[in-house]
């Protein structure tokens, strides 16, 4: 048996058990299809006993994995009705979210212990006498002894939002009965159904309003998801006004019990008047009122959950009584979203719903919610505020299948919400003008008449009229009276309950516009008092002049009305110290006091929100709280979306509050590869820059540092390995995030280096009504010193001599001119000033060149690291920039190491001895500022001193066509990782059997990754061979992955492809850690298994089943194509003593090796009359000091 569902999937016994008892059954997790995820949480494995009917809430419940906010599965509960009596937090159902999905208790007789997949976990509960105990996996692990039986004896088996089969169900039981199939029936309640009679639906478009009385019908109201959840029609029973209301009855467990309303376009919630509705809640109704506006959930609390985040945010509440009896209910729509979004010019709604939409257990019945449950509503109102005149329009609707009969109509303008007017207008007009309305809210009420004096029923439409402008009932301070800077109140009155728009309406103080949207500006909109505080604005005041702050304010319907508040400043009556003092211009130092700051999201919000957060801080007020949207949401949040330079920036500092269930590490592309700084994930699937120490998941705040420079600095060497393209914390990999989860950061800080010695260059920011007197300003290696040297306050650009290195902290306060002192600030830096300095050049500077490598070590120096941009060689007066390909760096010893031949290709021709070869090397810079000396020195070429032979010579072929051939001489090619750490990596490494660049291939985890071999689209009809040198050891299988005519196949090596067809195999592989040649005929492989015409090609993957972590090797892979029989041949290799000649050969072997004799000097060869077959071109080159290099054997094919 299985079951699912979005909320409760039941299965209910029609047998009832008394006395003692014992109830047991294997469940299991089924695999989702309608979910993002195959098993988005493993539990809710459920059974309820004692129960009364079909109500959750009258028994008890065994909550097997129970379900909570993040989605843990970490309790297991039995609850007796509502209330939890039991509970364990021991592990028992797997978690996928902080364990990998593992199974805690081992079971032997479950084949190949499984997990989660196929896997049946052993659930029982017993009833003996009044003890209940409950069983996981055959063990003990809740007990209750019941003092106050319950009434109910019937029991099911359920899920909450989840997928869940269940096998091998048996009772034990010692009494069992079939309960009386005959219950009473329930009190008739009339439905006062739909009238069979023309319906008049009337509105004004100019001010759409939304309003139901539910007299002629539902009037548009619909169930909120499906009528299998919920039943919406009108009622003639106990109507709240009028003949009807409306009904709501829950057709299930809990479920979303929900009807929306039909929302007019155009419906401007901040013109809005109140919402107004009367309801009648009986004591089981678990419900809120739920209204979508700017793409985000809000909810008024009425009687349902109350649980606010920023996924679904609480506007407020209304105090509604549960009695089962009518009431009203209102609440100030408008003045609860201008809080929440004062900048928006409109505020459309989008959805209004009523109902229960939070997740949790009433959602399935259990706390509320039972299956018949009802609940009523009638009188919705919402109207929007306009102009004095309004135009009114109506039309008559049929019942479905007739006409509208031609109808006279009476119309009427008044106060009241239920007139029935009866004054007949002239003609068949079906538009009204109401005439000049005084404010207020009015409603224009319209029926029509038909022959036979048949009347339709009455349609209201309100109007709320707002023309006046607003009024200021008092300012504070009493204006007219010495003033020290306290903040300036203005108590409004809104007229006919319109709210300030602050997008119409401006502020200024002495003629400068202050925004109204500002941290200077606060405007609480429930008490409607508009405040402006200078002590967090900008300005400064003159002792004994005249402050004017100027408002004028408007509504969204009537002008701006002007008012002024005016004083004479004294600063004698300024108590109030300076806010601590800021630096201008810093990167990333955000404390979310004021503001986001550059924070964002990466892809949008469905991915993350970054929303500011008042409950929690480390320090100050407020924190960051980074919220995942969706089901395997990535929680991408963006610190800065500006590109940095973590050698600029190579400490990081951040304070954290997490959870167990939050799966987020902190990920940067440097260099274009994103690498991972491990935090809180478990396993995200990049590359590792390093890690977080120790971070602790105790929803405690903790602090972070993490030196990001250094762990930069030990990647491979790249002129912008330091640079960042992205930032971001995120869930990679196995994405388990459930919607909703959180975590909080706060003080998130990046450390810039900075040179003491050069002077630290910072603009101090502090602001007073007074003005700022002075600064104290002073350094140290602590980070809560006080400041004590002073700095005129008109002079706040200062640059700081520091003469102490390592971490050192700014120090900082600011004096206002009334004396008063702000609490001192403290800004850390990472100072440096110490310039590099070259300690030793290899070879020896104007010593003997006989090698193709110069090493440059410099001096130890801790601080900032060197700026790779910065270094430069040139060689005989030519400058070359250094790359990933010809450069290293060894961080241990500080050590440069330059490949110079490959670098400027230089010394590809015979050089005589003795030849002079002059180097420089640029001024290299700390990222600190600092700066070496530029050096220069001159070599002498000598033969004597080279011993190293050339690399083997990089060949083209201008007889036939290639697709790729990588050499890795110069280059690592298409040769890279599939995606992530899952995949293989590949480096170019010199390998010394070889005498040559190789790619070496680190295994991965498996077939799903790997990594690329070639990318790009060619056709294996026109180049069908594949020819490369392997050494591969032995015991690693490993194949081809080939992505042919739009399918996978593969291509086996020393292994083949479990998931895809496999064709023939490569011949005579040799698994033995030596080197070896191989050559293949893809397109004869292919034709064997694909039959088609065509065989395009797209990808070429190197794939592997085990051996991760072993290292196989890869050199001159080569795709192409049949050649003509005279091949011409070009190659090139360099030296440091020069190219004396070359030695050449061509036949069907690829091993050959030339002999050391020359053939020619130059670089080319052309050999003809050559026979259909495969060739191997071979070719080695001398130095010259007389060292012959290894060959290259360089594949051919004739027909």
């Amino acid at each position: 048996m299985s079951g699912r569902s979005d909320y409760a999937a039941a299965l209910w016994s029609k047998y009832a058990l008394a006395g003692d008892f014992t109830l047991e059954y294997y469940a299991g997790m089924r695999m989702s299809t309608t979910k993002a995820m195959s098993y988005p949480r493993v539990g809710d494995m459920n059974v309820t006993f004692g129960a009364e009917g079909s109500d959750l809430s009258t028994g008890y419940s065994y909550l097997v994995g129970a379900w909570d906010p993040g989605w843990t599965s970490k309790w297991t509960k039995l609850v007796r009705r509502a209330g939890t009596v039991a509970e364990t937090d021991r592990p028992l159902v797997p978690r996928v979210r902080t364990d990998s999905g593992r199974r805690y208790i081992p079971v032997p007789y479950v084949a190949d212990g499984r997990d989660v997949h196929g896997a049946w976990y052993y659930c029982k509960v017993r009833r003996i006498g009044n003890r209940i105990e409950c069983y996981y996996d055959n063990e003990l692990v809740l007990t209750y002894d019941e003092t106050d039986p319950l009434k109910g004896h019937r029991f099911g088996l359920w899920t909450y939002d989840n997928d869940m089969v269940v096998a091998c169900l048996k009772v034990s039981y010692q009494r069992c009965y079939a309960p009386d199939r005959l219950v009473p029936a329930p009190l008739p309640e009339s439905s006062a159904a739909e009238a069979d009679q023309v319906v008049l639906t009337a509105g004004c478009a100019e001010t759409p309003a939304l309003s139901a009385d539910f007299e002629q019908s539902v009037g548009g109201w619909k169930p909120a998801t499906s009528d299998r959840n919920s039943e919406v029609t009108i009622t003639g029973s106990g109507a709240g006004s009028g003949l009807a209301s409306l009904r709501v009855k829950n057709l299930t467990l809990g479920g979303d019990f929900g009807v929306v309303a039909p929302v007019p376009a155009n419906l401007d919630l901040s013109r809005a008047q109140e919402l107004r509705f009367r309801y009648r809640l009986p004591a089981g109704a678990r419900v809120n009122a739920y209204v979508q506006a700017l793409g985000r959930e809000h909810f008024i609390h009425l009687s349902g959950a109350s649980d606010s985040n920023a996924l679904r945010q609480c506007l407020g509440s209304v105090d509604v009584k549960t009695d089962d009896e009518w009431h009203d209910a209102r609440f100030d729509l408008a003045a609860a979203l201008r809080a929440l979004y004062p900048a928006a010019e409109t505020i459309p709604l989008q959805k209004l719903t009523f109902g229960n939409l939070h997740p949790g257990y009433v959602a399935a019945g259990l706390g509320g919610n039972p299956f018949g449950c009802r609940y009523y509503l009638d009188d919705v109102c919402l109207a929007v505020a306009g102009p004095a005149e309004r135009s009114v329009t109506w039309k008559p609707t049929a019942p479905e299948g007739k006409e509208a009969p031609a109808l006279q109509y009476a119309v009427a303008f008044d106060r009241s919400p239920d007139t029935v007017p009866d004054k007949l207008v002239e003609g068949a007009a079906t538009t009204a003008k109401s005439g000049a309305l005084k404010d207020g809210l009015w409603y224009f009420h319209v029926r029509g008449k038909a022959s036979g004096d048949k009347w339709t029923s009455t349609a209201h439409v309100p109007l709320a009229v707002s023309t006046a402008a607003l009024s200021c009932l008092s300012m504070s301070p009493a204006p007219g009276k010495p003033w020290g800077g306290t903040p300036v109140t203005f108590q409004l009155a809104p007229a006919g309950g319109l709210n300030l728009d602050v997008t119409r309406s401006s502020l200024t103080v002495n003629g400068q516009a202050v925004p109204l949207v500002s941290p200077a500006m606060t405007y609480d909109w429930r008490a409607r008092k508009l405040t402006f505080d200078a002590q967090r604005s900008t300005l400064a005041f003159e002792q004994g002049k005249p402050v004017s702050v100027s408002l004028a304010a408007a509504t969204t319907a009537a002008e701006p009305a002007a008012f002024a508040w005016e004083a004479t400043f004294d600063k004698s009556l300024d108590r109030t110290p300076p806010a601590p003092v800021t630096l201008a211009e810093q990167f990333v130092r955000d404390d979310f006091e004021e503001g986001l700051g550059g924070w964002g999201n990466l892809g949008g919000e469905k991915y993350a929100l970054t929303v500011l957060d008042d409950s929690t801080a480390a320090a100050g007020k407020r924190s960051l709280r980074i919220v995942n949207p969706v089901l395997t949401g990535s929680w991408s949040a963006v610190p800065t979306a500006q590109p940095f330079s973590l050698g600029k920036y190579p400490l990081l500092a951040f304070d954290y509050k997490v959870t167990e269930e939050v799966c987020a590490d902190l990920l940067f592309t440097l260099g274009g590869e994103t690498r991972a700084v491990t935090f809180a994930d478990v396993d995200d699937p990049y590359l590792k820059l390093g890690a977080t120490e120790a971070i602790q998941k105790d929803d405690q705040w903790h602090h972070a540092v993490l030196n990001l420079g250094e762990l930069t600095r030990n990647l491979s060497f790249a002129p912008n390995q330091y640079d960042v393209t992205q930032c971001y914390f995120a869930d990679t990999g196995y994405q388990a995030a459930a919607p909703g989860a959180y975590f909080n950061v706060d003080n998130f800080t990046l450390l810039p280096a900075e040179s003491g010695a050069l002077g630290v260059k910072v603009k101090l920011v502090a602001h007073d009504p007074s003005g700022i007197a002075k600064f104290r300003c002073s350094w140290s290696d602590q980070p809560t010193d006080l400041p004590v040297g002073e700095v005129p306050g008109d002079q706040p650009e200062q640059v700081f001599k520091v003469e102490h290195e390592g971490l050192q902290y700014l120090h900082v306060a600011a004096q206002d001119a009334a004396g008063n002192w702000s609490e001192p600030a403290h800004y850390a830096f990472l100072i440096d000033n110490t310039p590099p300095t070259v300690a030793e050049v290899t070879p020896a500077a104007n010593g003997a060149l006989g090698t193709r490598t110069v090493q440059v070590k410099f001096a130890e120096a801790p601080g900032a690291a060197l700026d790779p941009k910065s270094m430069a060689f040139s060689v005989n007066g030519n400058s070359y920039p250094l790359t990933a390909l010809d450069t290293g760096f060894a961080p241990a010893t500080n050590q440069l190491s330059w490949s110079w031949c490959l670098a400027t290709g230089l010394f590809s021709e015979p050089v005589a001895d003795g030849t002079a070869v002059k180097f420089a090397l640029s001024a290299v810079k700390d990222f600190a500022g600092n700066a070496s000396a530029p050096q220069d020195w001159t070599y002498t070429v000598s033969y004597a001193a080279d011993k190293e032979p050339p690399l083997p010579p990089e060949v083209k072929c201008s007889s036939h066509e290639s697709v790729v051939y990588d050499t890795f001489t110069r280059g690592i090619g298409n040769w890279t990782p599939y995606g992530s750490a899952y995949g293989s990596q590949v480096d170019r490494t010199f390998d010394a059997a070889k005498g040559d660049y190789v790619a070496a291939v680190q295994l991965g985890a498996g077939t799903s990754y790997g990594n690329y071999v070639h990318i790009g689209d060619y056709d294996l009809a026109t180049h069908p061979m594949m020819s490369f040198d392997y050494k591969i050891p032995a015991g690693v299988q490993v194949f081809f992955h080939l992505y042919l005519n739009g399918a996978w196949y593969g291509v086996p090596v020393t292994g083949q492809s479990r998931t895809y067809t496999n064709l023939g195999a490569i011949p005579g592989i040799a698994p033995d850690g030596q080197w070896h040649t191989a050559t293949v005929n893809l397109l004869d492989l292919a034709k064997a298994t694909v039959k088609a015409n065509a065989h395009a090609v797209k990808y070429l993957m190197l794939c592997n089943y085990g051996g991760t972590g072993s290292v196989v090797s890869f050199d001159d892979f080569h795709l192409f194509g049949p050649g003509a029989n005279a091949a011409v041949f070009n190659w090139k290799t360099v030296d440091p003593t020069g190219i004396k000649g070359y030695s050449y050969a061509l036949d069907a072997s690829p091993v050959t090796i030339p002999d050391e004799t020359p053939e020619t000097a130059a670089p080319t060869a052309t050999l003809g009359n050559l026979q259909p077959g495969q060739y191997y071109f071979h070719v080695r080159a001398q130095d010259g000091a007389g060292n012959w290099g290894p060959p290259v054997h360089y594949a051919y094919r004739v027909g």
